[in-house]
């Protein structure tokens, strides 16, 4: 008797069959038979096959219904198409519980072998169809196998709305079917060979790299989305070449070129927002070409890494100087207060970092990377001290401020960095730092693309300032390496030490006072004069800037006294010595005897 079979066989004018492979036909009745005419056959030693040899990445999906399985392959070879591979799609033959492929350019046949190419920067849509003729629950599974790194495999299912990515063999999800039942249009492979790259900027200045690489690498058309949104000020390379706004001389122009794979990029931003970049993965190992002096390189990984050990390398062979990234941190070398030190703590993926090198060399991103072992302390901020400018700066100056115990600094002392009357940074030293023996305080040249001059001016002097309980002083600088002089990108490595009572700043208001008797021993009068009525703020202070007594806050009269016992804030005595009395910034000292 006969039996039906279904088997999809392509009829075409060269068809190349490999040796020992057999085939199934369907026959119209019992009697049919196959000749096979060896004058029309030729050899192909050439023709390349799938054998044992040879193993292709595959996608291997199974259906299970109780006993009942099916599975469909994928394979995948640059030689393939999109379209049919005679000699290397094969169609199904039906059982009654059957799990099928249609070809990405579909041809309404039924597939249980489909190859496809795995070409670089392409995302695929492979149909999948399941017939049962029995009903139950149905459990779909998946086995990956050779499949290259970049290459991304998720199976949709458009009833429920779902994708699940498919990154380990195993089960993906059940349905339950009905008898008869045909799901054709409602699952789908897809694959894709592109990743993408989300790249946080914030407003202002930032150092950004890329590890994945777009199909079009023009810079302006990376950047076009931010051009669109009015978020995009301006990009600029190491070499200071860029992509910004000429207006009414021709718009956007892109005097970069193309994105450098090795290469990092500053980008200045009107406001946040965020650089998305579709492409293919930066293959790793990489290695990285160093000139001499200052380079802006990518970190193309998608891990962190120590960023010390990272240029390791480069400290054992003498060759680096210096590492920054876009906030001013570094790594550079304190010498006798400390040796190399980590301050940026991980190279991320998305930013870029200033390398200053003494000669020409390479630095390798490896394929796999360490995160650091131990947490750089974070540097607190001041909120005394207010930066001119917004964001993470530029060409930033390190400060590095050491001996900060014989220094006389504490914990809670507030420095500020200032080009005349511009705070270009300022930082709170904490108690990390204090047990450190050093805090890095970073200070941001002017970028000289605003309107107004928000950051320091090469050439001009270094001045710091300590705020300590109320009390502003002038910090004198003992330099130990470089200059007191501004410089974009340098290191300064300083002692510091406060000046004298005389050094501490006053606010320029309208209120005087006079202390009697001076010295005393068991009470000071304060008598204030003020020529208005703005609210006066009175304070005890001693020589290492404590706050010792609240002894007034309220409304200011044209004349006023006060008296101070002596006293504490807890009413104890206060020690014998020198204190300061700070009305409204105006600063007295007295003398406390025994």
């Amino acid at each position: 008797m006969r039996k039906s079979i279904t088997f999809f066989f392509c009829l075409c004018a060269t068809l190349v069959i490999q040796a020992q492979t057999g085939f199934t036909f369907a026959s119209k009745s019992d009697s049919d038979n196959l000749n096979k005419n060896a004058s029309l056959q030729t050899q192909q030693p050439s023709a390349t096959f799938k054998n044992a040899v040879i193993i292709w990445p595959e996608i291997k999906l199974k259906a299970t219904l109780g006993t009942l399985s099916s599975t469909t392959k994928i394979k995948f070879n640059d030689a393939m198409t999109h379209g049919l591979d005679p000699g290397y799609d094969a169609g199904i033959m039906k059982s009654g519980f059957d799990l099928y492929t249609r070809l990405v350019e579909d041809n309404g046949i039924d597939f249980t072998i489909q190859c496809l190419p795995l070409v670089a920067n392409e995302e695929m849509e492979i149909p999948v169809g399941l017939e049962s003729s029995t009903a139950g629950t149905v459990t779909f599974s998946v086995e990956l196998s050779n499949l290259p790194a970049n290459c991304r495999v998720s199976f949709e299912d458009r009833v429920t709305g779902t994708f699940t990515p498919l990154t380990q063999n195993g089960t993906i999800c059940t349905l339950v079917v009905a008898a008869q039942s045909k799901t054709a249009g409602r699952f789908f492979l897809h694959t894709s060979t592109k990743v993408g790259q989300d790249i946080t900027l914030s407003a202002g200045w930032n150092i950004i790299s890329a590890n994945v690489l777009p199909s079009n690498l023009n810079m302006k058309d990376i950047f076009q989305t931010l051009i669109n949104a009015g978020a995009l000020k301006k990009v600029m390379d190491e070499s200071g070449k860029t992509i910004e706004n000429f207006g009414a001389f021709g718009g956007w122009k892109n005097n970069i070129g193309n994105l450098t794979v090795t290469k990092g990029y500053k980008v200045n931003m009107i406001s946040a927002s965020t650089l998305s970049i579709q492409g293919i993965p930066v293959n790793l190992p990489l290695d990285i070409a160093l000139n001499t002096g200052w380079n802006i390189i990518s970190y193309p990984s998608t891990s962190p890494q120590d960023a010390k050990a990272l240029v390791q390398s480069l400290i054992d062979a003498g060759k680096l100087k210096k590492v920054m990234d876009e906030s001013g941190k570094t790594i550079e070398n304190f010498g006798a207060f400390g040796g190399w030190k980590n301050n940026i703590g991980n190279f991320v993926p998305g930013k870029g970092y200033k390398v200053n090198v003494l000669d020409n060399c390479t630095l390798t991103i490896p394929a796999t990377s360490t995160k650091a072992a131990t947490i750089v302390p974070e540097v607190l901020a001041s909120t005394h001290f207010t930066k001119v400018f917004a964001g993470n700066g530029t060409d930033h100056e390190s400060i590095n401020l050491v001996n900060l115990q014989a220094s006389g600094l504490q914990a809670g002392d507030e420095i500020g960095v200032f080009d005349g009357k511009l705070c270009v940074g300022s930082a709170t030293i904490g108690t990390e730092q204090l047990m450190a023996g050093s805090i890095s305080i970073t200070a941001s040249a002017n970028d000289e693309i605003s309107e107004a001059a928000n950051g320091f001016t090469s050439g001009h002097s270094i001045e710091l300032k300590l705020y300590r309980g109320g009390l502003t002083y002038t910090l004198a600088l003992a330099n130990l390496e470089g200059q007191d002089i501004f410089d974009k990108n340098a290191s300064l490595f300083a002692q510091v030490s406060r000046t004298d009572a005389t050094g501490i700043t006053g606010f320029d208001n309208k209120i005087s006072f006079r202390c009697y008797p001076n010295p005393f021993s068991e009470q000071v009068t304060i008598e204030i004069q003020s020529d208005c009525s703005e609210k006066l703020e009175v304070n005890i202070f001693d020589m290492n800037g404590k706050l010792v007594r609240k002894l007034y806050n309220g409304q200011a009269r044209n004349q006023g006294i006060l008296i101070w016992d002596g006293r504490t804030e807890n009413e104890s005595k206060a020690v014998s010595g020198t204190y300061l009395i700070n009305a409204n910034g105006k600063i007295a000292k007295v003398v406390l005897k025994d």
